[in-house]
């Protein structure tokens, strides 16, 4: 945003606001799945194996980088699936303040997708991000209902169970 602003972007308070609703909107959604990824994970080097395995390519499909309209028809269900992608083109929809272009040219722009025949707006994008972020939130939950706490170990005679140094 600050170099946009320096390459003559300009945006609006309530364009900011939106912004950084957007920002939150992937953050919750993100940290869920990365969650799940750690609850899933038996340690810590296997968790951020995974974690590099799956974020750095939905980075790269996302539109992120490289515009969603020029990858090939293989990679488009993964395009599909991932939050990252609505979270991008609702970002890039109100950062140019696109709001009067037509359906057909936010698809053309990739910042709406065409599904057959019906058309994922920028605002049902971030539905979709809300939706992928709670799924992996109940996820969540439920492997943390399922999870044995009775063999950890837990230090006394200090606040919170923390051991002396």
């Amino acid at each position: 945003m600050i170099a946009g602003l320096f390459l003559g972007l300009h945006v609006t308070v309530i364009q900011i606001i939106l912004l950084v609703c957007i920002m939150f909107i992937s953050a919750v959604s993100f940290s869920a799945i990365g969650l799940f990824l750690a609850v899933v994970s038996k340690n810590s080097p296997s968790f951020q194996t995974m974690s590099s395995m799956i974020t750095m390519p939905l980075t790269f499909v996302s539109g992120a980088y490289i515009p969603t309209t020029i990858m090939p028809a293989f990679l488009m269900p993964i395009v599909y699936l991932n939050p990252l992608t609505y979270t991008t083109s609702a970002f890039r929809y109100v950062a140019l303040h696109d709001a009067t272009m037509t359906q057909a040219e936010l698809v053309a722009q990739g910042m709406a997708f065409k599904l057959g025949s019906f058309i994922v707006t920028p605002a049902m994008g971030l539905g979709i991000t809300i939706l992928i972020g709670a799924f992996f939130l109940w996820l969540c939950v439920k492997k943390f209902d399922q999870a044995d706490f009775s063999s950890i170990k837990v230090s006394k005679g200090r606040p919170g169970g923390s051991p002396r140094r």
